[in-house]
């Protein structure tokens, strides 16, 4: 399926305002659900929607899971992803569901569809939640493939799976069987049209409409409780002086009232009015221009608020009368009889409104118009002339959806198209894809077309991994790019930045994206500044300079909002990686919601890049807040996507550090050192050599030496740690240079060697203190506190490590707390006093106060002086948070 998913059609409509509840239909619907299927199959208007959607908003046990249709889905495959999709927003349903369905679905060639549903089936039948799916506009799929594909759906259906079709027209199904084996309920229209109680409450309580009884009564019968045509009957009688005989004349059944509602409204006006209701029905918005170059007139905009002053069913978009739409049920309407009437101008009026959106900027709308012509060569000219703002403005998801619908030899004709084609399908983790097209275009390439050719493919060779490959086709770009094509140019520095992070030249990596962005600020490109400013902080933060990294991604968050991109995928990465740097600040909290609103934002792109580092600044925080079990799911997410889609390599390695931080904490170090031992930087056992500081070595030594640590390997992880810090300090990574002067103290206090471990804790605080960090210690735990704690004593950076060792967390606290809050106080950790030390010892053992004195030889008000010094110091309110803390700190077993 190549567009993306419309999170919308998952969505249960909500009930509009001034919905009659239906106890009696809701009861039935009830009762029908131990069958495999209800069917609900009337003509529009007859609130078939509405009823199951208040059906479902109280759903007892049971899942009720949406799926709205419609032509898109006309053809078995996207038919089939739409409802695994569905059914995977099931409690019970794993975000795996259907995967293999999805698979087979895709692969190339031809497939047996009994194969592929019955895997479905046997999918569905390992949901332990009773499960209601509902297929909304049935009708709207007229393909025979998909009523048979339904049939053996519904056949075969598991117990506790019910299906629900809403449609105006029976699907091809022989129902009789299904009825003669009691496997249905129905409401048809006679079931869903109103009562007279309900069409009484509907006229006074919802419109306030004044009737005498003999009026409602006539009105229902002979509107035969069609709920649309009592709202249209109400909205004529608003404007009748004799309400009487409007309702005598209103006669016949609802197809026939559907006629004289549209007969009484349409014909009612002059010709000029009818013909443009008509011409201007296949317009999702209506303005004066536009309208004035669909319809041929000129006086478009006095027709337009003639329309509203006659509340013709148009509705106002903005307070200037600049912009309107029609009523969608009045819309549809005109549409029908436009097509009806005028079938052959259906198609000119939409190339006329692609037109004019074209020329005035509407880029998307004059896509969508074109396409709906299905001129799909207009449309794919349209993509290319506007190719370079829809990049600016990051709209990738809609490129891939649009893109998607244009057939694929009409892409493959235009090198630009076919070339950004390519790299969203490739950035999305549709690499087999991707590389046929980017044949395709290097086929069909244009003298001139090299240097952007060759940007993206230094992009997805940067994605792959692939450094020479990278370096080759990034200076041959910048090369060849003429310096007009700033916006391209751009995008081949940011390219060379990437490259020189991954070999971890940090100082080269920095300023070649310092290059990017003035470039594309150069540009007036507001999504690639955003992007290239990212970047730069990220650079920033690796050389560890937390606060001008913070700043600028605060900067771009406020940029994004004020650019009308406060919702795109780049503002959820500026907030993510903010976050991240708050919570190395201890400024928890705050950092938390900020990477939490990044996820979310980001999860919704198809940029498996961006979404990777988001995941990365959630793991790191979830980590700190001792979420282990959050670590986990998260790192899950990760290894489901890498089964679907091919992540970047970076983000495995990203993985793979999480993973082995959580197995050792844990206590799964057989799996910890069942990777080093795989890990073919360890050949044998014993470490290569490490030459190069690159991104990827340095993390896995990194991940290495804590294996080796808890294995009790002390000097190998200390000549691999030793050599780590050689190559990151002439790097200027100064985030890993802390990391890896806690990890030396940490080994040589396991090693017994105080003055080392003090010694090299003592350059780690100095570097900490200029620089900011603190949580970086505490991610370490009670190995690094003791030696803080030890540092405090000594006042080796005393007042710098009493005031990280405040930062160690309180696992049990009062129930208003939890361990992700900033709970501390006071700014320091004070040390405790030997007797101290001794009073909190025993308090550890479960002691009240009189035991611990009769224990020491102290009186009771002395253990309560040494409890009061204690709680101060440690910055805790109680017995159980001054052990938990100490323990943290590791002070105390």
């Amino acid at each position: 399926m190549s567009a993306e998913l419309l999170e919308t059609r998952f969505f249960i409509p909500p009930l509009c305002p001034g919905h009659i509840p239906r106890p009696q239909l809701i009861s039935r619907l009830n009762e029908g659900l131990y069958r495999k299927l209800t069917l609900i199959s009337a003509p529009a208007g007859f609130g078939k929607t509405a009823i199951v959607s208040e059906w479902a908003q109280n759903p007892g046990n049971a899942d009720f899971l949406w799926l709205s249709l419609d032509e898109r889905e006309n053809n078995p495959v996207s038919f089939l992803i739409y409802l695994i999709h569905a059914v995977r927003r099931g409690r019970s349903a794993s975000q795996l569901f259907g995967d293999e369905v999805i698979g087979m679905l895709q692969s190339p060639g031809q497939y047996q569809m009994t194969g592929i549903l019955t895997v479905l089936l046997n999918g569905l039948s390992e949901l332990e939640t009773r499960t209601v799916l509902i297929l909304d506009d049935y009708h709207t799929l007229m393909t025979p493939e998909i009523d048979d594909i339904l049939n053996f759906i519904i056949t075969n259906l598991p117990p506790d799976f019910h299906l629900v079709i809403i449609t105006r027209e029976d699907p091809d199904i022989p129902f009789a069987r299904l009825r003669a084996g009691d496997m249905m309920t129905e409401l048809r229209a006679a079931d869903l049209k109103f009562s007279l109680d309900e069409t009484t409450a509907f006229l006074t309580s919802i419109e306030g409409i004044k009737l005498e009884n003999a009026e409602i009564d006539a009105l229902d019968s002979r509107t035969e409780g069609w709920v649309t045509g009592l709202r249209l009957a109400a909205f004529s009688l608003r404007k009748q002086a004799d309400p009487s005989s409007f309702i005598e004349s209103f006669t016949g059944s609802h197809r026939m009232v559907l006629d004289y509602l549209v007969e009484e409204v349409f014909n009612t006006l002059d010709e000029s009015i009818k013909s443009f209701l008509l011409h201007t029905s296949i317009l999702d918005r209506l303005s004066g221009s536009l309208c004035d170059f669909v319809t041929g007139q000129t006086n478009s905009q006095q027709k337009l608020e003639l329309l509203e002053k006659s509340n013709l069913f148009i509705i106002s978009l903005d307070n200037d009368r600049g912009w309107y739409r029609y009523h969608h049920l009045f819309r549809d309407l005109l549409q029908q009889k436009f097509r009806h009437e005028q079938k052959e101008k259906t198609r000119e009026s939409y190339l006329k409104a692609a037109g004019w959106c074209s020329e005035n900027g509407f880029t998307d709308e004059a896509i969508d118009y074109a396409l709906s012509s299905k001129s799909y060569e207009d449309a794919a000219d349209v993509l290319v002339n506007n190719i370079d703002g829809l990049f600016q403005r990051g709209e990738y998801a809609k490129m891939l959806r649009w893109t998607g619908t244009i057939p694929l030899q009409i892409i493959q004709k235009k090198p630009l198209l076919c070339l950004v084609y390519s790299w969203i399908l490739f950035a999305s983790g549709r690499h087999e894809e991707a590389e046929v097209n980017m044949k395709a275009v290097i086929n069909t390439a244009e003298k001139g077309f090299d240097g952007r050719l060759a940007t993206i493919r230094a992009s997805m060779m940067i994605y792959k991994g692939d450094i020479e490959k990278t370096r080759e086709l990034a200076d041959f770009a910048l090369a060849n790019l003429p310096e007009a094509d700033i916006l391209w140019r751009g995008i081949a520095a940011g390219v060379l930045g990437d490259l020189h992070g991954f070999t971890g030249n940090i100082n080269e990596a920095l300023r070649a994206r310092r290059m990017a962005l003035e470039i594309s600020k150069t540009a007036s490109a507001g999504h690639p500044v955003i992007m290239s400013s990212i970047k730069v902080a990220i650079t920033l933060r690796e050389k560890g300079l937390l606060n001008e990294a913070l700043e600028i991604c605060l900067d771009q968050i406020e940029t994004a909002e004020k650019m009308g991109l406060s919702s795109s995928r780049v503002a959820g990465w500026a907030r993510a990686v903010a976050g991240e740097i708050l919570v190395e600040q201890k400024k928890i909290q705050e950092g938390i919601k900020l990477i939490s609103e990044g996820v979310e934002l980001t999860e919704k792109s198809m940029d498996l890049s961006i979404i990777g580092w988001t995941y990365h600044c959630q793991l790191r925080a979830l980590f700190t807040t001792g979420n282990t079990a959050e670590v986990v799911e998260v790192l899950a997410k990760i290894n489901r996507i890498a089964i679907k889609s091919r992540i970047p390599p970076w983000l495995a390695v990203y993985a793979d550090f999480w993973q082995i931080r959580i197995d050792l904490i844990n206590g799964r170090q057989d799996k910890a050192e069942l990777w080093l031992k795989q890990n073919p930087l360890f050949k044998d056992g014993c470490l290569t050599s490490i030459c190069e500081p690159d991104f990827f070595s340095v993390l896995q030594y990194i991940t290495a030496s804590r294996v080796l640590i808890k294995s009790e390997r002390f000097e190998e992880a200390l000549s691999l740690l030793d050599n780590i810090l050689n190559i990151i300090v002439d790097a200027g990574r100064g985030s890993r240079e802390i990391e890896v002067l806690i990890l030396m103290s940490v080994t040589y206090g396991e090693m017994g060697d105080h003055e080392n471990a003090m010694l090299t804790l003592g350059k780690a605080l100095s570097l900490s203190k200029v620089l900011g960090f603190i949580m970086v210690f505490a991610d370490e735990g009670p190995q690094v506190g003791r030696l803080l704690y030890e540092a405090s004593l000594r006042e080796v950076e005393g007042q710098w490590a009493r005031q990280i060792l405040s930062a160690f967390p309180v696992s049990e606290i009062k129930p208003h707390h939890n361990r992700g809050q900033n709970i501390s106080v006071h700014p320091l950790v004070e040390p405790l006093s030997d007797r101290e030390l001794d009073v909190l010892s025993l308090m550890s053992e479960g002691l009240k106060n009189e035991q611990i004195g009769e224990r020491l030889f102290i009186s009771f008000h002395t253990v309560k002086v040494h409890t009061r010094n204690i709680f101060s110091k440690l910055d805790v309110h109680n017995r159980t948070e001054a052990v938990a803390k100490a323990r943290s700190i590791g002070i105390i077993d």
